[in-house]
């Protein structure tokens, strides 16, 4: 299994292991936001499979995907600068 693969997964697994006391969800007023890469982009996953499809299936929740392929950390810290 490639590492990357293994990420997924793992990510993908995490709404499974949120604890209960959780202080800003549900959100109140504003979107959920999932923020990064090609990963959250979804390069490489079929439609409605990529992580913050799964996510936003699994929480019940709509999510906004704001991931970028090619992004840097360089690059996120001036899309929220």
């Amino acid at each position: 299994m490639s590492i990357a693969v293994g990420i997924v997964l793992i990510a993908a697994g995490m709404p499974l292991f949120l604890p209960d006391d959780i202080a800003n969800y549900p959100p109140k007023g504003g979107p959920i936001v999932a923020f990064g890469d090609s990963l959250v982009a979804g390069v490489g996953s079929t439609p409605g499979n990529d992580f913050v499809s799964i996510l936003s299936r699994e929480i019940g929740e709509p999510v906004e995907n704001l991931g970028l392929a090619g992004n840097t950390t360089e690059m996120a810290f001036e899309r929220i600068g």
